[in-house]
């Protein structure tokens, strides 16, 4: 049996367990003179280990404890009668609980049985004083009020003006009434090939989408669908169109 790594170890913890002479041979290959020589090697070394006390074993009537307990008797004088720590006292009375001998809300009557009652001190109640006078609820009434006013505001500015969808004869009915015209591809084809043609493009997308490819010589203005946006957007508009009015203008 080689003397290095954790067969030697083994060894030691087979012949403490008893295992016999024959399976220790047949197990680390060893011959009868070997195996008297290794035996005796691991007795030495197992009568030279430091022994260990035992520690000492208290046993307490849990029910004569418990009844102790309910009497009213203080940590104390139970610590005196069965010998106890205040540590082992927390964890017998734990150990209590979780058998189901007791609960924590009977613990809890007992530490108040057993306490030193304690003179009760009545202070003088002081009278609630308002909540707000009559100065701060104004000012608390004007700032709920501003906040309103904001509130509404930022909705009525972002209030989506998407119209609903319509047929082309309705577009075609609205167009008129407003004073414009609708036109086909074909036509916007037509226009946009006669170089003599004063004609501006208006793209009406996002940005974004303008950028990703647009009409050649068209302008960009995005007419986002909120009422803020369009009346914002009014006197911009009015100074990229000029002040030509019979100009050719395309919105798409």
């Amino acid at each position: 049996m080689d003397g290095s790594g954790d067969r030697p170890r083994e060894f030691v913890k087979d012949v403490e367990a008893g295992l016999g002479d024959a399976a220790l041979q047949e197990k680390y290959h060893l011959s009868s003179k070997k195996l008297f020589l290794y035996k005796a090697a691991a007795r030495d070394i197992l009568d030279r280990r430091p022994t260990v006390p035992k520690k000492r074993v208290r046993k307490i009537d849990a029910r004569q404890f418990l009844n102790d307990v309910n009497s009213g008797i203080g940590d104390d004088a139970l610590m005196a009668k069965y010998d106890l720590a205040p540590r082992q006292l927390r964890k017998l009375m734990g150990q209590m609980v979780g058998s189901g001998l007791t609960t924590v809300y009977e613990l809890s009557l007992r530490d108040r049985a057993v306490a030193t009652p304690v003179p009760e001190i009545v202070a003088p109640v002081p009278e609630p004083k308002p909540f707000l006078g009559p100065v701060r609820w104004k000012g608390f009434a004007l700032g709920f009020a501003l906040l309103m006013l904001v509130v509404g505001a930022l909705l009525v500015t972002n209030r989506s003006v998407t119209p609903k969808e319509a047929t082309f004869a309705e577009a075609q009915a609205q167009a008129k009434a407003a004073g414009y015209r609708l036109i086909d591809t074909e036509r916007l084809k037509e226009i946009y090939e006669k170089p003599s043609q004063d004609l501006l493009l208006v793209d009406t997308r996002q940005d974004w989408e303008y950028e990703q490819g647009h009409m050649r010589g068209a302008l960009n203005f995005s007419m986002e669908p909120t009422w803020w946006s369009r009346w914002r957007k009014q006197g911009p508009l009015e100074a990229m169109l000029g002040p030509d009015k019979n100009r050719l203008i395309v919105f798409y």
